[in-house]
């Protein structure tokens, strides 16, 4: 049999053409052939097949249409009903697409070793290809596979061009690369590919207007820059070198690797394991493992991801979506999308969209493994699906979540309570070689726990821990316990029979590990340290360890990574039921409220070494806690903290109760903004602005308001939004006579004024909130606002007076050891010095302000350093290096969501592209740099912008659209009062 689903469907029996079915037999076979020897359910098909039908309706219309396909077959046996589903049988060697994965396997194993043998392989893997897979079948189930064998045949395409070039062809294949390039401008690896056969052609400006062409397309169409890859073969290209394969700008990107520890003593499950391992080679992105609660969905998961965890050399990511995690809520996609782009190294943008599409790009081409655990519904799963074939995802959930499977062809692996053989073996290995645990008593206590792994774990080791009692004895408590608990009249409940054996597990746990079991299941985040735990207890680090033994001895806790601890979420929830069962409410929020003030006085704590200069302007907290807290060496100490409990701090906050979110919010916000987590930020600002005014509390409605300003307006870039929770917070502030808060929010207001090009009232806020900073005694504060101030007169054209501030603000942040704020006012003073033609000190400036941003971990800092150093080089004349410095600034500004540093950025590529006589590349990017500007409200990037689309224009012969941009850049600079006026009326007038 030859089954071929590589253009249209079609079959050969006993080698005779035979005719292939049309209509909705022949979907049928197509969906059939898109999932060989797999379990296909019936829902899945009748839903494809009739999707406006009810399945009970249309089920014996589909056994008619499958009964007539055996016949087609020839062989009955090939398609088989079971478990609520249809599996067509296809051997090796059968079927097309199999084939041909297999010789491009084979081909790119040989790729670097023997490429002329590479391509026979390819040439052959082609050949089997007759049109679209399916013949192009219009049917949401047949999407994904389709969509996987044609990436394939693409890259099938561009290893065969990469083997051509490896053996000398360069000339040859120019022509099937540029007609490639022209089928697929978005695919950047045939760019790079054209480019390199270009260039070792000798035909080195034509590689290079590739390298343009592209750029151009890549903005226009998906708003980003080319990769590092094909920036990189442009520099390779530019300096003459040879054309290599480089890592990414930045060094080699993170290899993450967050899978959990593989469950001890994992056992069966081999036809489940068998079909994701087939899955694997036949190249599936998709599953999803659906099952009850306690049914070894997620030992699973990971048992058969580190058994395969080599196949993913790009780094395994493990995120818990805690869809059933009672009393927490979900991990929002918003969410799992930041945790994921930190893993890989990223800053993360404000926006969902923009972080979707950050981790597409990401992860494009990369071969990585997702592990999406405890998802509760499709729409917490589908923002997080990657988009490349490259990556596998797996998903775990206690719903099928059919839409997966209708819209992205996921497949679907449905986890039933373990078989009753492997049931058996799993508890009598865990109990080991009791006399007394016969075949009988085996059997009559995994029947007794449901046979789930959950349960059945927890009762081995309530057998171990009492070895003078029967297992025919524990059988017996444990239906008493059942009894008890009033569970057994709940037919056929999975979660009865856990819930049995839980009752009969915690009755035997000494008092101190029965209340700290019970206190685990209040807490608000995911997984806990010793402190955090000991809070909850009302007790130290060292009264726990003991009980905290014997929880996870008896498997109600588990240990996960940096010695913290977990529980599943029935565990959890269970937990719960004994609390409120055996503790008052006020025991329960007492217990809570200890929770939250450990993390609060823990966070101040860090935040104390971190920045010790803001220490008396952050919330009063009472001089003992109550509970015990951590030591901080330093400040790398401090920040790991912080780092590692961050969802924490702000999961005890969505639960806090009364004024407690503006305490956590005025501790942590200076830590948030510097380490990029603006999201967080604006979560913790916005409940506090709402506890504020719930309680009356005018001056912590005012903090809550200044920060939300810095977020939407330093970090964000959203002006207009940020001045009116600034304009807000100081009329707050004004009308308490807070002085501080006025002497802080005056600074940010002048800083956004500047920003929008008001460079004298500007300069008069940010000269106010210095005033104000010394009237109500906080000097030592002020270094931001002398910074500010250096900055509007450096615009102004004030450049001795720009250096002045710039020194006070630098001996400021000097005797108070603030490191993070000399960053920015180095930064700052380098362009003062560029302004002078000083090179020298202003290379020495950023390069002190560069190990700042890099000892901190503030991307924005680095971003703009980098940018700056960008213009120095140019200065120089090493337009090489600036370029790449203008690149990665650009790179950071699309991580971090900036659109100002982009503009920037854009502005100053531009510039090396007129200088190295290309204006037709410029011109897009002065046109982009200007709609970003324009988006963030920024009126001296905006006149910067329309400047540098006034000599592009100029450069390509358009004068009169040159004199039109200058002279809307003049009526900005000249309403500024900005040296740039006097320049332009000069270029007008000429």
């Amino acid at each position: 049999m030859w089954l071929r689903v590589l253009g249209p469907v079609h079959l050969t029996r006993a080698g005779v053409d035979v005719p292939a079915p049309a209509g909705l037999r022949g979907t049928l076979l197509a969906i059939l052939l898109a999932a060989p020897n797999e379990l296909v359910p019936v829902g899945v098909l009748v839903e494809s097949l009739w999707p406006d039908a009810p399945v009970d309706l249309d089920a014996q219309r589909l056994q008619i249409h499958i009964s007539r396909l055996r016949g087609l077959l020839g062989d009955a046996e090939r398609i088989t009903f079971e478990h609520g589903g249809y599996r067509l049988r296809v051997a090796p060697g059968e079927l097309d697409a199999q084939r041909f994965t297999t010789l491009l396997d084979e081909a790119t194993q040989l790729a670097g070793d023997d490429p002329r043998r590479c391509a026979t392989l390819v040439d052959t893997a082609l050949d089997l290809w007759r049109g679209p897979p399916f013949g192009g079948l219009d049917t949401p189930v047949l999407a994904a596979e389709a969509a996987r064998l044609t990436e394939l045949r693409h890259f099938a395409v561009e290893l065969r061009c990469e083997a051509a070039l490896r053996l000398g062809r360069h000339a040859a294949i120019v022509a099937e690369l540029t007609d490639l390039v022209a089928e697929h401008p978005l695919r950047e690896r045939l760019q790079g590919l054209l480019m390199t056969a270009l260039y070792r052609s000798g035909r080195q400006a034509e590689a290079l207007e590739v390298y343009r062409a592209a750029r151009t397309v890549l903005v226009d169409e998906l708003g980003l820059e080319p990769g590092p890859e094909l920036r990189a073969i442009e520099t390779q290209i530019l300096n003459g070198d040879p054309v290599t394969a480089v890592a990414p700008a930045g060094g080699t990107p993170p290899v993450p690797a967050q899978l959990p520890y593989r469950t001890s003593g994992f056992v069966g499950r081999d036809r489940e394991l068998a079909e994701l391992d087939a899955g694997l080679d036949r190249g599936d992105p998709l599953w999803v493992v659906a099952g009850t609660a306690g049914v070894g969905k997620t030992a699973l998961a990971v048992h058969w991801s580190q058994r395969v965890r080599d196949r993913f050399p790009d780094g395994q990511l493990f995120v818990d979506l805690r869809g059933y995690d009672q009393g927490n809520r979900p991990v929002t996609a918003h969410e799992a999308l930041g945790r994921l782009l930190e893993a890989l190294g990223a800053a993360l943008p404000h926006d969902l969209d923009e972080r979707a599409a950050r981790w597409r790009t990401l992860v494009a081409g990369r071969r990585i493994l997702l592990v999406l655990d405890n998802a509760a519904t499709v729409d917490q799963v589908r923002p997080l699906l990657p988009g490349t074939p490259s990556v596998l995802a797996l998903v775990t959930s206690r719903q099928a979540l059919p839409g997966l499977a209708a819209r992205e062809g996921a497949r679907r692996l449905d986890l039933d309570r373990l078989p009753a053989g492997d049931a058996h073996i799993l508890l009598r290995t865990l109990i080991g070689g009791r006399r007394d645990a016969g075949a009988d008593q085996i059997d009559e206590l995994t029947g007794r726990c449901a046979r789930l792994p959950l349960a059945l774990r927890v009762a081995a080791e309530l057998v171990n821990s009492r070895p003078g009692t029967g297992i025919a004895e524990l059988n017996t408590e444990i239906a008493d316990a059942a009894d008890a608990l009033d569970l057994l009249d709940v037919d056929g409940d999975d979660q009865a029979s856990v819930r049995a054996v839980l009752s009969w597990s915690y009755r035997g746990l000494p008092p101190d590990a029965a209340r700290l079991f019970r206190h685990h299941g209040l807490r608000t985040g995911h997984d806990l340290d010793t402190h955090a735990l000991a809070a909850l207890a009302g007790t130290d680090p060292r009264g726990v360890r003991r009980p905290l033994e014997v929880l996870v001895r008896g498997n109600l806790l588990e240990r996960a990574d940096g010695g913290r601890f977990r529980s599943h979420d029935l565990l959890r929830a269970y937990a719960l039921e004994l609390a409120a069962a055996t503790e008052t409410d006020a025991q329960r929020d007492a217990a809570r409220d200890r929770l939250f003030t450990y993390y609060l006085h823990a966070a101040a704590r860090a935040m104390d070494v971190l920045v010790p200069l803001e220490a008396s302007a952050r919330p009063a907290l009472p001089a003992d806690p109550g509970v015990a807290l951590p030591d901080f060496a330093d400040a790398a100490g401090a920040r790991a903290w912080l780092d590692r409990e961050r969802p924490n701090l702000v999961a005890a906050t969505r639960h806090a109760t009364g004024a407690a979110p503006t305490l956590m919010a005025g501790v942590t916000w200076r830590y948030l903004l510097l380490g990029g987590h603006f999201d967080d930020a604006e979560t913790l600002q916005t409940l506090a602005l709402a506890a504020a005014r719930r309680h009356g509390d005018d001056q912590a409605q005012g903090n809550a308001l200044r920060v939300l300003g810095l977020v939407f307006g330093r970090y964000q870039g959203q002006t207009d939004r940020a001045l009116r929770y600034t304009e807000q917070a100081l009329a707050v502030y004004t009308r308490t006579g807070h002085v501080y808060g006025q002497a802080a929010s005056m600074s940010n207001l002048g800083d956004l004024m500047l920003r929008q090009g008001r460079l004298r009232a500007g300069l008069a806020a940010v000269l106010r909130s210095i005033d104000l900073f010394v009237a109500c005694g906080r000097p030592e504060l002020q270094d931001s606002s002398l910074g500010a101030a250096a900055n509007a007169y450096r615009w102004l054209g004030e450049y001795d007076r720009a250096l002045e501030f710039s020194q006070r603000a630098l001996e400021l942040s000097a005797r108070h050891d603030n490191v993070t704020d000399s960053g920015y006012t180095l930064r700052d003073r380098a362009l003062v010095h560029l302004r002078l033609g000083d090179l020298a000190s202003a290379d020495t400036d950023l390069r002190q302000a560069l190990a700042i941003a890099d000892e901190q971990g503030i991307p924005t800092l680095r971003g703009e350093v980098v940018q700056n150093l960008g213009t120095l080089h140019a200065a120089r004349g090493d337009h090489d290096q600036a370029r790449a410095a203008h690149e990665e600034a650009l790179r950071i500004g699309h991580e971090v969501g900036d659109p100002c540093l982009r503009a920037t950025a854009l502005n100053g590529l531009a510039v090396l592209d007129r200088a190295a006589g290309d204006p037709a590349a410029a011109l897009p990017r002065n046109t982009e740099a200007l709609a970003l500007a324009t988006l963030a409200e920024d009126r001296i990037e905006r006149a910067h912008s329309l400047t540098g689309l006034g000599d592009t224009h100029h450069q390509l012969g358009r004068h009169d659209q040159a004199r039109g941009h200058w002279q809307a850049a003049w009526e900005i600079y000249a309403d500024m009062g900005t040296p740039e006026a006097g320049r332009l009326r000069e270029r007008l007038s000429g």
